[in-house]
């Protein structure tokens, strides 16, 4: 009986090993969102690399008609840069009900929020696993998130693990 027992425990576990995590701890993501669906990649490399030079662009996959992926190492941290040049899907995200605990954005943000026709996934690499790593990862992403709302028809940012949205003006001034 206690090899039966044994057995099931062993298999229970390593069927448990082998499910995906939902959440993978050591990685942090953005989302931007614009109010525009034709941003090539030429637009987002090119401010990429006017404000964090020539190397920080690695590689460019537009091999898919809506999706284009960017490899980035930004202040030595990798970072995945996916622009998809359709809406976020709305049961990731209910961004009218974010606007009832995100009160900095403005009435012609939330419209461009809402009605958005694209957005970028920035998805840092590995680098936040220690306290350090995440300040730093922090750090990384708000420059590049600062960097890519220079895009004509960037609309605000969407920080979904802490159910955080920003309006693109709030973020602007802000900075001042």
């Amino acid at each position: 009986m206690k090899n039966s027992k044994k057995k099931k425990d062993s298999v229970q576990q390593s069927q448990a090993d082998s499910q995906p995590t939902m959440f993978p701890v050591s990685n942090t993501a953005v989302t931007i969102f614009f109010d525009r669906s034709d941003i090539g990649k030429e637009e987002i490399e090119e401010i990429i690399t006017e404000m964090f030079g020539g190397k920080s662009v690695l590689s460019i996959d537009s091999s898919r008609p809506s999706i284009t992926h960017f490899m980035l190492r930004i202040d030595n941290i990798d970072v995945m840069c996916s622009y998809m040049s359709f809406p976020y899907p709305k049961e990731e995200c209910d961004i009218l009900s974010l606007f009832h605990i995100n009160h900095y954005i403005l009435e012609e943000e939330q419209k461009a929020l809402v009605e958005h026709k694209s957005f970028c996934v920035l998805t840092e690499i590995g680098g936040g696993k220690t306290l350090a790593g995440k300040r730093s990862v922090c750090l990384m992403l708000t420059k590049l998130c600062g960097a890519l709302l220079h895009i004509e028809g960037a609309a605000g940012v969407y920080y979904s693990a802490g159910s955080l949205l920003l309006g693109k003006k709030c973020i602007c001034t802000m900075r001042q």
